[in-house]
């Protein structure tokens, strides 16, 4: 069986930042972080934040929509 691959680095506190931020972007729904100040500052950092979730889908035609001829 393969054993995983895991080491670990030092990395400076720029690197740490997009690697969270970056991490941030991919969440659709929750975000947690040790504090509210940082995590509201990597919120804005990345343009989120009260702003609605892209639409992943939208429906169209079909019965009550105006192009029902039923309507």
């Amino acid at each position: 069986m393969a054993r995983p691959m895991v080491a670990h680095i030092t990395i400076d506190r720029d690197y740490l930042r997009r690697i969270n931020e970056a991490l941030v972007r991919r969440c659709e729904r929750f975000t947690m972080g040790r504090s509210q100040v940082l995590l509201e500052s990597l919120l804005k950092a990345i343009g989120a934040g009260g702003t609605a979730p892209p639409r992943r889908s939208e429906l169209s035609g079909g019965p009550g929509f105006e192009s029902d001829p039923a309507r």
